[in-house]
């Protein structure tokens, strides 16, 4: 066998289509092609699709995909945002329930601020 050459090899097996056997071998689908399997695939028509049943990691993915992130926290407009914090605490993908915070006002949302100051015997 000459080097660089690939040989299509016989496969003792009627319908064998590994690697070189593969009638698609080497052959690639067009941006557009990708783009059709793509919205195909997306959202509630992707088999692996949890809707509502995500875990907490999954769903502040899912928006921080959809959610920009702004310069300045939605809440102060002083420091720049840090966390995606979700507002209702029912964690849904209702994109409108989450917000871009500072760590401080995100803290304080969620009620770990108050907690923290009486931890260390500091008064609100």
């Amino acid at each position: 066998m000459q080097r660089g050459k690939v040989s299509r090899v016989r496969c003792p097996k009627k319908h064998c289509n590994i690697g070189v056997n593969n009638p698609n071998y080497g052959k690639h689908e067009t941006e557009k092609t990708k783009l059709k399997i793509s919205v195909a695939n997306s959202g509630s028509q992707n088999g692996m699709w949890k809707g509502d049943k995500v875990g907490y990691f999954s769903i502040h993915d899912w928006a921080r995909k959809r959610k920009p992130k702004p310069n300045l926290c939605e809440n102060c407009d002083q420091q720049p945002p840090r966390d995606l914090a979700n507002i209702s605490g029912l964690y849904l993908r209702d994109i409108n329930d989450y917000r871009w915070l500072c760590r401080k006002c995100h803290m304080r949302l969620d009620g770990r601020m108050k907690n923290l100051k009486q931890f260390k015997g500091v008064a609100n």
